[in-house]
C-alpha cells in the first residue's frame, strides 16, 4: 500500500526506517516485520518501497518496546494497540497475572526435578530412562493418594499428616 505525503502533518518529524531503527535501538528487519504483521505500519511508503514514520509511529514504537520489555508477546501487543481504552494499570495487572502463572508452572517443574533428584539419590540409577521409568510408577492422582491414606491411616493420623509442611526433604541415611 502506498501512502502519500499528505499523511504527514506539517511540522511533524518524519523518520526513515533506518533512523527509527537507530532511535528505537532495534533492527530495520524488526521494523519491516512489524509492518508485515500490521503491528506498526509506516506513515508513508515512497517510490522504491522506502518506509517513513511520523512522530505518532515513533510513540507507538516506544510503547511496543515497553510492552515487550515487561514481557508481552507481539500478538498481545497488537491486541492492546487496537483497544481504544487502554488503562496502563490494567495492562500491568494482566502481565503480573501471566508472570504468576509462569511462576506456578516453574514451581511445579522445580518440585518434579527435586523429586527426581531424591529418587535418583535413593535408587542408585545409572541413566535417566531407569529414573523416569520409576517416576511413572509413583504417579498417582490426588484421589488415589487420598484413598490410599484412608486405607493406611486413621482419621487422627490423616489430620496430623495434613498439618505437616508441604515440602519435606528426604535425606539419604
Amino acid at each position: 500500500m502506498l501512502y502519500n505525503e499528505e499523511n504527514v502533518t506539517e511540522g511533524e518529524r518524519v523518520y526513515s526506517i533506518g533512523e527509527l531503527a537507530e532511535i528505537g535501538e532495534i533492527s530495520v528487519r524488526t521494523l519491516r516485520y512489524y509492518d508485515e504483521i500490521n503491528l506498526l505500519k509506516p506513515t508513508e511508503v515512497r517510490k522504491g518501497g522506502r518506509r517513513f514514520y511520523d512522530d505518532t509511529a515513533f510513540m507507538n514504537l516506544q510503547y511496543i518496546i515497553t510492552l515487550k520489555e515487561i514481557g508481552f508477546e507481539l500478538i498481545n501487543i497488537k491486541a492492546i494497540l487496537q483497544e481504544t481504552n487502554q488503562n496502563p494499570r490494567d495492562l500491568l495487572e494482566k502481565r503480573l497475572e501471566i508472570i504468576e502463572q509462569k511462576e506456578n508452572q516453574l514451581k511445579i517443574a522445580k518440585s518434579k526435578i527435586q523429586a527426581a533428584i531424591h529418587l535418583y539419590d535413593l535408587g542408585d540409577y545409572k541413566n535417566l530412562e531407569e529414573l523416569f521409568g520409576n517416576l511413572e510408577q509413583f504417579k498417582q492422582t490426588k484421589e488415589e493418594i487420598d484413598e490410599t491414606k484412608k486405607v493406611l491411616f486413621t482419621d487422627e493420623e490423616r489430620e496430623v499428616l495434613s498439618n505437616l509442611p508441604k515440602s519435606v526433604t528426604i535425606r539419604r541415611l
